[in-house]
């Protein structure tokens, strides 16, 4: 299992061309498979995800009714 994710040739996009894969190197593969399901997923983090809208609505759920927690942000 761990050889099918060495490289770059099992990335999906939007990870295969962005400019950040040589850095995250397309993200977490256990939390893409946690919340999406799909080990090969864009991890459903990063902001270029087509899943990233469950990770804004869980973190503005959690948020509710929580005024001193400021808005999510990641990796800008």
């Amino acid at each position: 299992m761990f050889n099918r994710f060495r490289g770059s040739d099992w990335m999906p996009e939007p990870c295969r061309s962005c400019p950040r894969q040589a850095i995250d190197f397309g993200g977490c593969r256990c939390q893409a498979f946690q919340l999406t399901g799909d080990a090969a997923a864009t991890d459903p983090v990063c902001e270029l995800s087509p899943n990233h809208a469950m990770i804004i609505n869980v973190v503005r759920a959690v948020n509710q009714g929580h005024e001193a927690m400021p808005d999510f942000i990641y990796r800008h």
